[in-house]
Order: structure tokens, then sequence, then C-alpha cells
């Protein structure tokens, strides 16, 4: 008779990894505004007249080049030209985002009114546009006295769970109240400069799976063990079936860390087969995990009779 001796084994440890994309990027140093980015463009783009450019240096850059500068050219929104608004771009793949900019009230030219504000917008599944984030002249002034002699505010947003679709656009949208009734007079200014959204890629989940070696006495207890992972934290679903002789004998849906399931060794002597698969909110599939073992007689030799 052979000692029942179960030995942990570990079938998969697959590494987690992130995949980060630069989604849109633009820093206007074109001198114009490239249909390739910017699908409504009722905006123009000037030498940088914001009081600290050209070649300002980025002080708190969160871009990945931090030694880069606003340099030359910046988008200028004022009362003849109020709307920048980006190509659709397809994030329904994508589990996180962060729109980042420079911005300026004002600049060189003319300040906003304090009821002048600088929307920054997305557009929703519906095709209606939903506040991120907005600026009017006060934060400026609280934060340059002298404001004609500061620069540009850099901010980021990271976008909420409903920007996450196909159909997902951002835009620049400004009021300004001292446009004429002709709608010619360029007044209440606001720049914007080096625009770039950056998103996170939906990972699939990943199973890890263990339990009896290959080989099981019927004097033992067999089992599996599973642990599904997702690096995104949006994990839904877990499927794990064990199969005897082509037949289901044991499933479990649970997607609760080291799960384990006992097949009933009344089902007969032979092979189990473990077939595990997560799935996470965006249907994403982990690879499926398998293991297996067979169940044998623990009496190898045939009983003495006398």
């Amino acid at each position: 008779m052979h000692q029942a001796v179960l030995g942990l084994q570990q079938l998969e440890d697959r590494r987690l990894l992130t995949t980060f994309h630069e989604l849109f990027s633009d820093d206007f140093e074109s001198g114009s505004l490239s249909s390739s980015n910017w699908a409504y463009r009722d905006a123009s783009v000037d030498w940088d007249r914001g009081t600290a450019g050209p070649d300002m240096k980025l002080r708190s850059c969160l871009l990945p080049n931090c030694a880069q500068t606003l340099g030359t050219y910046a988008a200028e929104l004022d009362g003849r030209r109020e709307e920048l608004r980006s190509k659709t771009i397809n994030l329904s793949e994508y589990v996180s985002a962060s729109l980042s900019y420079y911005v300026q009230a004002g600049g060189n030219e003319d300040l906003p009114e304090t009821n002048d504000d600088l929307l920054v917008q997305y557009r929703s599944t519906s095709g209606s546009w939903v506040n991120l984030d907005s600026h009017d002249v006060t934060e400026f002034e609280l934060k340059f006295p002298s404001f004609d002699q500061d620069g540009f505010k850099k901010n980021y947003v990271s976008l909420p769970s409903g920007a996450f679709h196909s159909n997902f656009a951002f835009r620049f949208n400004a009021y300004a109240s001292d446009t004429n009734w002709s709608g010619r007079t360029a007044y209440d200014d606001w720049y914007i400069d080096v625009v770039s959204l950056t998103g996170t890629i939906n990972s699939p989940p990943s199973i890890s799976l263990w339990g009896s070696r290959s080989s099981v006495y019927d004097n033992e207890t067999p089992y599996f063990r599973y642990t599904p992972s997702d690096v995104d934290n949006n994990l839904t679903s877990v499927s794990a079936v064990v199969v005897h002789d082509g037949v289901e004998v044991a499933s479990s849906t649970s997607t609760a860390a080291k799960t384990s399931i006992y097949p009933s060794k009344d089902n007969g002597l032979g092979w189990y087969t473990i077939t595990v698969i997560g799935t996470d909110a965006k249907g994403a599939t982990s690879t499926p995990a398998t293991r297996s073992y067979q169940l044998k007689d623990d009496d190898v030799t045939a009983p003495l009779i006398s």
C-alpha cells in the first residue's frame, strides 16, 4: 500500500502586465490644426502669446518626456473661434485613460471675464457632451497675482467609466461674453497646448491551477485548486469543469482565491481533467488552465487465499 503524498504543483504563474498607449498627442508646433487630430477646428494656432512662451520650461511635466517645452505655438480659442474637437477615438477596449493639457487665460491678449468659462468635455455613448473639467479666470488670478507675466497651468483629468466606448471624443469649448453681435470680435482668449490622451488597454484574466500529483491512489483524497487573477480588477466570472471519461463529474463558478474541488472517487478509476477559464467585464477570457490526475487502485497485488 502506498503512502498518500499530495504535492502542490503550480501549473500557471503568468506575469501580469498592463498595456499603456498614447492615443492622442498634439503640441501644435506644426503651426496648424491637423485634420488627423481634430475633427472640428473652430480655433486657430498662433505663436505662443502666453507670456511665458515660446520655449517655456514645463515644471511639473506628467508626459513621457519631461524635458520637453511648450515651444512656439499654441491653440487659441476666443470670441470668434470657440471650439476645438478631437477626432473619434475607440476606447471600448480600455479600462483607464487620462487627458492632460496646458491652459492659460488671456495671455498677452484679452483676459476673459469671470463668466467666460473654458469647458473640457467628452462625448458620451448617447452623443451628448459631458463636462470633464472647467476653467475660469479666477483660478489663474489667484495663482498668478501679476497675471500678464506668468505662464500656463498644467491640468490632468482621469476619464470616467462613461467615456470607454467606441465613439469617444473630447473637446475644448469656450464661452466669450465680449463677442459682438456679428460674432467677428476676437476677445476673451484662452490658450491650449501640449494635449495628450493616454490609456491602459484591458488585459484578460489569468488562472493559477494546482492540485494532486499526476498519479493518485483511491485511498487518498485527490483535489484541484485554482486562483483567478485580473490586473484590471474587473473579473466577472469563472468556469471550472472536471471531466472523467468524457462526462462532467464536478464543477465550480467561484471567483475566490484558492477555490478547491474534490471530485468523488465513486466516479471510478481513470483520468480526471479540470479546465478553468476566467472572463472579465470586457468579455476577455483567460487562456484555459488545465490539469489532470489518474486515479488508481491502491491494491496493486491480488489478495492471498489460504
